[in-house]
């Protein structure tokens, strides 16, 4: 009788988010739940049993989401000066006594406690020898991976340099290419434009979170002005709410839509616009 293997797993949430307007990427929602609280529900759902989430950038909002689980949080101070910091300092977070690790990422959208199931068997059904398994879709590096508590410990003991990657590369033989056909191990969305594909391929709509602004906007006195202004935020985002007012020359908007690009969109249009005080 095989003992029980037990399983941690660090979900990196650390990133900038440029390609992205700099909005974390944690945030978007499916289903009306942000992505990365799906991830801490899959990760438990498929019997993980430690998490660590590594944040970064955008900590203050995201950190809320994930304090009502049992998970452990730390912070990158300094994400964007090495890219395995963020994943050295959530093995390091790990305790001892974990048999595998799973590396899961914040801006998989499809990515449930199915799929995270069926990487932690082939884990265990893995080629003699080998330490790594990272999916293979259609020939195509996928995620999440998981690798055995000896990678971590090799990781955690390396240069600083030294990531799940570069560990790889330097020991091919000892990284098992599971093939599968699970498109989900594929899939992630690093751009406005990945929303809209993904939406176009499988149906799955990611939105922002709906947020209520205010803003000042000059030269907003007359009712062809207030139409410029609504069908401006309008084509931003088609289910806005946007209440005027042209006596004080404010406006509320109630969108998932980036304050500054509305701005920008309002700016386009020939008002000057700032959030209200």
């Amino acid at each position: 009788m095989h003992n029980r293997l037990v399983v941690g797993a660090v979900l990196l949430a650390a990133g900038a988010a440029s390609r992205m307007g700099h909005r974390p990427k944690g945030l978007l929602e499916l289903g009306g739940v942000p992505l990365i609280r799906r991830h801490l529900v899959a990760l438990s759902g498929a019997g993980v049993d430690e998490v660590v989430v590594v944040l970064g950038h955008h900590a203050g909002q995201m950190r809320p989401l994930v304090e009502s689980f049992p998970v452990t949080v730390v912070e990158n101070p300094q994400p964007d000066v090495d890219q395995n910091a963020s994943l050295r300092r959530g093995l390091a977070a790990l305790s001892a006594k974990l048999d595998a690790v799973v590396i899961a990422l914040v801006d998989q959208p499809l990515i449930g406690a199915a799929d995270v199931q069926e990487l932690i068997g082939s884990y265990k059904k893995r080629p003699e020898g080998t330490e790594v398994v990272q999916p293979s879709v259609d020939g195509q590096p996928g995620n999440p991976v998981i690798f055995s508590a000896a990678v971590r410990d090799a990781i955690l003991e390396g240069e600083a340099r030294l990531g799940c990657r570069q560990w790889q590369q330097a020991n091919p033989h000892r990284v098992y290419r599971w093939p599968t056909g699970n498109s989900r191990y594929r899939i992630d969305v690093d751009t406005e434009d990945d929303i809209e594909e993904l939406a176009r391929r499988t149906g799955h709509r990611l939105r922002w979170p709906v947020v209520s602004r205010e803003f000042s906007v000059s030269d907003m006195h007359c009712a062809q002005c207030e139409r410029a202004v609504v069908g401006a935020i309008r084509r931003l985002d088609p289910l806005a709410q946007v209440e005027v007012d042209l006596a004080a020359q404010r406006l509320r908007v109630a969108s998932g839509v980036d304050a500054r690009v509305i701005l920008d969109a309002l700016l386009d249009e020939g008002f000057v616009a700032q959030p209200a005080p």
